[in-house]
Formats: C-alpha cells, sequence, structure tokens
C-alpha cells in the first residue's frame, strides 16, 4: 500500500519527496518547514524500500502514485527529490511520468560517481559487515549532530540484523540493474543535480564530470555538505532548487 503525507505550504509548485531506503521520510520530516515556505503543496511518500517485498513492486508502486498526481493537475509545475538510492527511484519515476511540468533533483545517486565500499558490497557474495554499514551511516552526515543517535542505532539495527534488511538488500541489488546514465540521456524532465562537497559516499569530482559532460541536467555544488545535503545545509539545498524551478502559475491545487 502506498503511504502518503501531505503539507500545504506558502511558495508555488509542488514538492514530493522520495523515501530513503531504510527510514521512509524521516529525513526529510527534519527539513519540512523549509520545502513548505517555497512550495505550495509537499508529498512525503512515506514507506521505507525495508518494507517492500522487491525493488520493483517499489518502484511501480512510486511511479503510479507520481504519475497519478501530475496527470490529475495539469497546471502546477512539480519537483521530485530523491537521494543517494532514492535517486535511482526519483529517476526513474521521473522517466516514467514523461511530463515536461517536472524537475527531478537528486543528490548522492550511485552509479553517476565512483563506486564505494557500500554499493559494491551489496552485489557481493559475502555482503556487507555490520562495521562497514555502521562507518557508512556516519558518513553521510557532515552534522551528525542533527540527526538522534537512536535514529542512527536503529538505522543499524535495521540494515543489519532484522528481516527486513535482507528484503531491502534484494530490493536494492533490483533497482541499479539498469544504467543510470543512459537513463538520463532520455530524459524529459528537468534535471537538478546537487551533491555536498563532503561526500563521502559518492564522490563529487566524478559525479560533476559525468553530469556536466554527457547530461543536460544542471549540477550544483554545496560546499559544507555531505551525502545528504538537504539535511547539513537545508536553507541553501531548498532556496537552490526553488531559485532553478520556476513555476509557470502561482496556482496550486490542493492534493487530495
Amino acid at each position: 500500500m502506498v503511504e502518503t503525507k501531505c503539507f500545504s505550504g506558502t511558495g508555488n509548485g509542488v514538492a514530493i519527496l522520495a523515501p530513503l531506503v531504510y527510514c521512509g521520510g524521516c529525513i526529510w520530516s527534519r527539513v519540512l518547514d523549509e520545502f513548505c515556505a517555497h512550495f505550495a503543496r509537499v508529498v512525503m511518500f512515506d514507506r521505507p524500500m525495508c518494507e517492500w517485498e522487491t525493488g520493483q513492486s517499489y518502484i511501480n508502486a512510486y511511479c503510479e502514485l507520481l504519475t497519478g498526481i501530475i496527470r490529475a493537475h495539469p497546471r502546477d509545475d512539480f519537483a521530485l527529490f530523491g537521494n543517494s538510492f532514492g535517486s535511482l527511484i526519483a529517476i526513474e519515476a521521473g522517466l516514467r511520468a514523461n511530463s515536461d511540468r517536472l524537475t527531478v533533483v537528486f543528490s548522492g545517486c550511485p552509479g553517476l560517481a565512483e563506486s564505494n565500499e557500500f554499493s559494491s558490497g551489496i552485489h557481493s557474495t559475502h555482503g556487507i559487515t555490520r562495521t562497514k554499514v555502521a562507518k557508512v551511516v556516519r558518513d553521510m552526515f557532515v552534522f551528525p549532530e542533527r540527526v538522534p543517535a537512536e535514529e542512527i542505532d536503529n538505522t543499524l539495527r535495521l540494515i543489519s540484523n532484522a528481516p527486513s534488511a535482507r528484503r531491502m538488500f534484494k530490493a536494492l541489488r533490483e533497482i541499479p540493474e539498469y544504467n543510470v546514465k543512459q537513463k538520463l540521456g532520455q530524459n524529459r524532465f528537468r534535471g537538478l543535480a546537487i551533491w555536498g562537497g563532503k561526500d563521502k559516499i559518492t564522490d563529487v569530482g566524478s559525479a560533476r564530470r559525468f553530469i556536466t559532460g554527457h547530461t543536460d541536467c544542471q549540477f550544483f555544488e554545496i560546499e559544507n555538505a555531505g551525502h545528504c545535503p538537504m539535511l547539513d545545509q537545508p536553507e541553501s539545498f531548498v532556496r537552490l532548487v526553488a531559485d532553478c524551478v520556476a513555476p509557470r502559475t502561482a496556482a496550486t491545487h490542493r492534493l487530495d
């Protein structure tokens, strides 16, 4: 079942926030005020991948939600946000929606930057250890104090111990099977890549080289931010998006 939360804002257009793989919308919820200040409506897709049986069912459910919202509101402009593995879902959903009223905003996307121990471990025979997972989780945040310690601990337990971990890694193996670089060359949507300059998970330099050299997407770097720039520098992140995404109309219909 698709689960969403809708919030009213004071800006223009509609923002749709893709969940992180392991924790749904909880990271986005920490910067919800900034989104509501720049968009008229904010929709958060709140169910994490680890609760789904397969990655394909997760993608299909999310794409169905997105395309339904866009078709139901033909006068509105939309911004779809994805971070890390969630970027793959956002890009795929954007391709399926096939709308020139859509901007896909992505950051820390695997497959567009040099590989790292975590993403390569997903496809290895032995997987990854709890120690490696712990390092990756801590490396995600430049300002870890903004994320409660219990939330990080819950993430570690979820990924390395709980039965949901098996479902999550099964789903993750399915998602990157397509060539995300090739997919970006087929896009009709406006693409906006925002990378943290201190991203320890996906290298900002290799991401910039590919995106600026092989796609029509805009690329921006936020210096004092890591793998989750929307959390490390929320005001800069959302303001940058709002400046780049120029809604054609100020009126936005209510999303029920």
